[in-house]
């Protein structure tokens, strides 16, 4: 009556045990109140469910008044599907409508089953987590050195990480997730070598600019060997050219010749 009357017409969802409790039907108060909170539970975990029916592993204890057997199922219920909701929020990319996890909860007969829905759950999670993590790294502003490094390098697609996620394979999801954290991890030290050989090829070059200057001071001196002593050898010989003191003159004819 409280499901299928009073809660869709908006009525009181306690009235039933009020009623029972006024006139003496029942004076266990207590089991009515609690059955009321897990009621409320109940009917959380079907917000969560977005009108997709709950599973009988929750329905059935319900319904036979197992209170804390329904109380575990909702909770494992409950966790599971906040868990993928924030994986989703942590990933935005990623679908979990309809996928593994939902479908393991719809399907639950059991508080098993429920319980490995949950653990999924979990996984799913921390996967979300671990790419997200490594999608954000893969697209962050590099430093100069760091972009340097990047130079020829691609970043792969985060959809198959994505995609590993939403199926929960972890084992891809991982790999995926390495792959686009490996060109950024790479980088810093593939810059640094980059700028080590490029500053050793500028240094070569400027030892073999400089040899080729020296070379070509030296054999210009060398082309050149009149400039040491060369005015001193010419003036020697224009003394010696010279009149002066009788020096190269023709001795005079002799006297009564």
């Amino acid at each position: 009556m409280t499901e299928r009357g009073l809660i869709p017409a908006g009525a009181d969802a306690d009235l039933v045990s009020d009623l029972l409790l006024r006139f003496g039907v029942t004076k266990d108060g207590k089991t009515l109140a609690a059955h009321s909170a897990t009621r409320d539970r109940y009917h959380a975990l079907l917000a969560l469910l977005g009108g997709k029916p709950a599973p009988s592993a929750v329905t059935v204890p319900l319904a036979a008044w197992k209170l804390d057997d329904a109380d575990a199922a909702i909770a494992a219920a409950t966790a599971a599907l906040t868990k993928i909701a924030a994986a989703r929020t942590t990933l935005p990319a990623l679908d979990v409508d309809g996928g593994p996890v939902e479908q393991a909860v719809l399907g639950a007969t059991s508080q098993a089953d429920l319980d490995a829905a949950s653990a999924s759950a979990d996984t799913q999670d921390r996967l979300a987590t671990e790419v997200a993590g490594a999608e954000a790294a893969s697209t962050a502003q590099p430093d100069p050195i760091q972009a340097l490094g990047l130079i020829g390098t691609t970043t792969p697609d985060p959809a198959s990480a994505v995609a590993a996620v939403g199926s929960i394979d972890q084992q891809a999801a991982d790999a995926d997730a390495a792959a686009l954290r490996a060109p950024m991890d790479g980088a810093r030290d593939a810059g640094l070598q980059r700028l080590a050989i490029a500053g050793l090829a500028i240094l070569l070059v400027l030892v073999a600019i400089a040899t080729v200057v020296l070379v070509r001071r030296r054999r210009s001196r060398r082309s050149r060997p009149g400039d040491r002593g060369g005015g001193d050898a010419g003036g020697g010989a224009s003394d010696a050219d010279a009149p002066g003191d009788g020096a190269g003159l023709a001795p005079p004819p002799p006297v009564g010749a």
